[in-house]
């Protein structure tokens, strides 16, 4: 992708700092001087091989990656009883703020805003990070600019993107013509929808890996049931009413109830006993093209998945 850099943030929890990568303001104090992505570890794996050749080398496992970060702090010092003016804080606020990242219980995540050439929408980008020890650097510049580095590892190793969104229309067929007929019958009557005209999409994924969607499927319908290629998921004894919603988390596996909207969970109350698992499993979509059906005469459904890539 052709991409202009825009905002770098690190966020944790409710803390977020803005790191813009360009020399540092009183109004923007921190500038990220140098910052480096890495690139995921490729570990080899040997097969033994009893012919002439001896052994096959396959790529066998993506590890992770370092991610490190050069800052710089520029600021006045405010004393306690002289508080900073509106907008402005403390350097040593910021760097107890970064540090605090670096603490071995933080989860924090680097969020990369950029923007398309000759574009105005902005795509953020996010790497999930495990904390590592931070160094902070002293040197000629300390009376004015504080100088620190943090270094984080991305155990996935992929830069993942924001949400891809994808809706399947709604259905409101009448599945109860073929099956509900009183006789004497007045024809033309409805046969519901069936076959090819259930509902579906195409869906690209792009990246360099395989990703693992969430699945969200709508009320009012009764045991509804997704086709993608040639995998299966189905529910048996699910009925789900106007507003109601089910979740399947294709990655993590959790299966729960949720409001009309997907969000939030109801309670966490899963719905994994009404899975149909005789047919049922859990898929991931490999880049490429995956051919999605809902055969369902009712309900909708929504697809979710964030694309991941080694570079942006």
């Amino acid at each position: 992708m052709h991409v202009i850099p825009a905002e770098l943030a690190l966020i944790n929890g409710p803390n977020k700092i803005v790191i813009r990568p360009y020399p540092a303001s009183g109004t923007d104090p921190i500038m990220c001087k140098t910052w480096d992505l890495g690139a995921p570890d490729v570990r080899y794996t040997t097969v033994p091989n009893p012919g002439a050749d001896g052994v096959t080398m396959s790529a066998g496992f993506l590890g992770s990656r370092t991610v490190v970060l050069d800052l710089q702090i520029l600021g006045d010092h405010y004393p306690a009883d002289k508080p900073p003016p509106a907008g402005k804080h403390d350097p040593y606020w910021y760097v107890n703020a970064l540090t605090q990242m670096s603490h071995p219980g933080a989860q924090p995540y680097l969020t990369i805003s950029r923007y398309e050439r000759n574009a105005t929408d902005e795509e953020k980008w996010r790497m999930y990070l495990r904390a590592e020890p931070f160094a902070l650097v002293y040197g000629q510049r300390a009376g004015a600019i504080i100088e620190l580095q943090l270094t984080f590892t991305c155990p996935s190793g992929m830069i993942e993107s924001g949400w891809k969104t994808i809706d399947v229309i709604d259905v409101t067929g009448d599945d109860t013509a073929a099956t509900d007929w009183i006789f004497p019958a007045i024809f033309p009557k409805g046969f519901g929808l069936v076959g090819a005209t259930y509902p579906g999409t195409v869906i690209t994924v792009e990246g360099d890996a395989a990703v693992t969607p969430i699945i969200y499927i709508f009320g009012p319908v009764t045991d509804p049931e997704i086709h993608c290629d040639e995998d299966v998921f189905k529910f048996d004894g699910l009925t789900l009413e106007a507003g109601q919603g089910v979740s399947i988390d294709m990655g993590t596996g959790d299966i729960l109830l949720s409001d009309g909207a997907g969000n939030p969970i109801i309670d966490n109350m899963t719905a994994y006993g009404a899975v149909d698992w005789s047919v049922s499993t859990y898929w991931t979509w490999l880049p490429g093209v995956h051919h999605f059906q809902f055969l369902s005469t009712h309900g909708s459904v929504r697809i979710q998945y964030r694309e991941r890539r080694f570079t942006i």
